[in-house]
This record gives structure tokens, sequence and C-alpha cells, in this order.
């Protein structure tokens, strides 16, 4: 069952109430019918309503001179606005192919009760403490993206010490190993070629999206030399990343209240995993995060983590 800590009316049958469901805390915007409420509605995360608190003012100018905007809040929630619209809208979406569609779970929030939205945001954060460990611009310059590792298939046998001789920058050596491995000054990154067509890119990307059009810009170039390259079973194997605390991390509590095994006679950190995704924590505040493979994991995984350790954070 879910525990409500406050409610407010917003007009038209429609509501917004925090709620903790299953131990994390939410922001529900629904509607009644009669006396049960729909399935019409959006439920929020802490870092997502914070995320769309802190673009209010963006909204306002967009709903004032009529002008479209569009904001990704996490995971596969948006809120926009169309073009000479009056309405908030706020959806999940899903992604088919490279498209974001629209599904019908969301609710679109008229003038009114927009309005009143707005009127009650600070008496939610009021209820909220919990807010107050999450920053504002929470995606802004928060995870740095260090390392995007993607691979594929190129559906054709490659000829490594022929496509050695033909490129530049590329050392094989079978002896010491099977594959090419070779760096493009202009791509970035490295590639890894192996003869059954196998393909491996890695390197420094701003993004999930840019590893992977590493990865393809890698076998256009292979394509040119004349190989048949038709790209198969294209997934990203790993993306490691690095954020900073606000302040240092007391590491000594976050080992006794997680119970997490700690030896800094051997290593100065302190490593712990959830979900699949490791985090490394210094006592500097530094944390590196490694095994990421889904953009949705931010959301569902990190950024929770991330906002747990700031809970342990210390003044130095």
């Amino acid at each position: 069952m879910a525990t409500s800590r406050c409610y407010f009316a917003l007009g038209n049958d429609r509501y917004v109430q925090v709620n903790e469901w299953k131990g994390e805390m939410r922001v529900d915007i629904g509607e009644w019918q009669g006396d049960k409420a729909t399935k019409k509605g959006a439920s929020l995360t802490l870092i997502r309503w914070k995320d769309f608190v802190d673009q209010l003012t963006y909204t306002d100018k967009a709903l004032q001179d009529k002008q479209s905007y569009w904001s990704h809040l996490g995971g596969n929630a948006y809120f926009n606005i169309t073009e000479n619209s009056v309405c908030v809208d706020i959806r999940q979406y899903w992604k088919p192919e490279n498209e974001v569609v629209p599904t019908k779970k969301g609710i679109c929030l008229r003038p009114k009760e927009y309005i009143c939205l707005k009127e009650v945001v600070l008496q939610i954060g009021r209820t909220l403490p919990e807010l107050d460990a999450v920053p504002s611009d929470w995606r802004v310059n928060t995870i740095i993206i260090t390392n995007v590792v993607y691979s594929a298939n190129l559906d054709c046998a490659i000829d490594l010490r022929r496509l050695c001789y033909r490129i530049s920058n590329a050392r094989y050596d079978p002896r010491t190993f099977p594959g090419l491995i070779w760096q493009h000054k202009t791509i970035g990154g490295y590639c890894l070629v192996f003869s059954n067509g196998v393909i491996n890119c890695n390197g420094k990307a701003t993004s999930i999206k840019e590893g992977r059009q590493r990865l393809r810009r890698y076998a256009r170039r292979i394509q040119c030399l004349g190989y048949s390259v038709c790209l198969k079973d294209i997934k990203c194997l790993t993306v490691s990343a690095s954020h900073t605390l606000s302040t240092a991390l007391d590491l000594n509590q976050l080992v006794k209240e997680r119970q997490i095994v700690y030896e800094p006679e051997l290593f100065s950190a302190v490593n712990f995993k959830n979900d699949g995704v490791n985090f490394c924590c210094f006592h500097s505040g530094k944390v590196v995060i490694t095994g990421m493979k889904d953009l949705t994991q931010l959301d569902d995984v990190i950024y929770p983590v991330l906002i747990e350790l700031e809970l342990y954070t210390r003044k130095k």
C-alpha cells in the first residue's frame, strides 16, 4: 500500500500527491473518476520531479510565446508543449526504432490545472526533505562518460594482414593478439577488428549515442575498402563514467551502514555493486561508475545511489 504525505486538488477532478511506494518517494499527478483514481496520470521520481520544477521558468516562457518546448525527464518520461498550445503534457514515451512515440500513459494539464500545480510546488517541497539531496540541474555536468564500448558483426570475413597494409595507425601481430588494433585520428577511440567479422569500438565519448556512431564510422571505412559490410548485432557492452559528490565522502560511515567490505591497506576506495552497476567511491568524493549498459539505468540505479551517497558526505 502507498503511504501519502500530502494531497492537493488541481481542479477538474485532478490532483497531485506525494506517495511513498516500496520505500521510494514519488510525486503522482492523476485524475479521479467518481471516487476512483483512473489510469490517466504521471508518477515522477524525486529526480524527475526536481527536473520538472527546475524547468518551470522555461515552460512559462514557452506558453507565453506560444512556442513548442520538449524536455526529457529521464527514462521514458517526457513533458512537452506543442506550438500554439496552452496545455502541458507529461507522458511516457517508447522508442520502437529511432523515433520517440507517445503512449496513452500520461496526463495533459490545462492552464488552470498547471497554475494550481505551480502554486503548490513550494508546499510539496516542504513535505519532501529528501529533495535537498537532489541538486538543481542534476543532469548538467554531473556524470561524465569516460568510456563507451560497442560491439557488432560485419557479416563478412576480414583478411587482417591485408587490411593492416591498407590503413594507417593500425597494428596487427597475431603472436600477441588475434585482432587488429586500429586508432583512426579523425574518428577517435580504438577499434578492434577480428578475422570472423566481429568489431569492437571503445574510447571516450560524450554520450552512448556517440559511441554507437563511432562504431558505424569505423565499419563504413572498412566498407569503403571493398568489403561487403552489413552491420548486425550492434550492442553496447559497457559504459564507464565518473561523478564528483558535493564534498568529501565519509567512507567509514558508508561501510558501517551498508555493510561493505573495506580494506584501506589494499585499496583506498570502497567498492560495491547495485543491480549490475559497479561503484568505486573515494574519500575525495569522486565516484567511478562501471558496468552501465543502458540509459534507463541512470534513473533506475545510478541517480538513486548517488543521491544516497550525498547523505554520507562531510565537509573537508
